[in-house]
């Protein structure tokens, strides 16, 4: 949804994997980094950390969009100055 969204407002959007992120990131020195989190995957926020300093951006903008309501989640995104958090919920179908 969000990939949809921003290409058709004009940017360009690349999904990579955690294992590729830091080597997309100084390939394309990316504007923001939305960083997208499976349930029960705190210890994932640290590619945040290696993806700024990959590109030598510490202010580089991230969202965190989560499954999770996890307070330590949110604290942890806090601490890493993520721009936000949103928290997707499942739909009942």
């Amino acid at each position: 949804m969000y990939r949809l969204k921003l290409e058709l407002d004009g940017y360009w959007v690349r999904i990579v994997g955690r294992d590729t992120a830091v080597a997309a990131a100084r390939a394309r020195r990316p504007d923001i980094l939305f960083l997208e989190l499976p349930p029960g995957s705190t210890e994932r926020l640290d590619v945040l950390t290696d993806v700024r300093q990959a590109v030598r951006r510490p202010e580089l903008p991230a969202i965190v969009l989560a499954d999770s309501t996890s307070g330590d989640l949110e604290r942890q995104g806090a601490r890493l100055s993520a721009v936000d958090y949103v928290v997707r919920t499942a739909s009942s179908r």
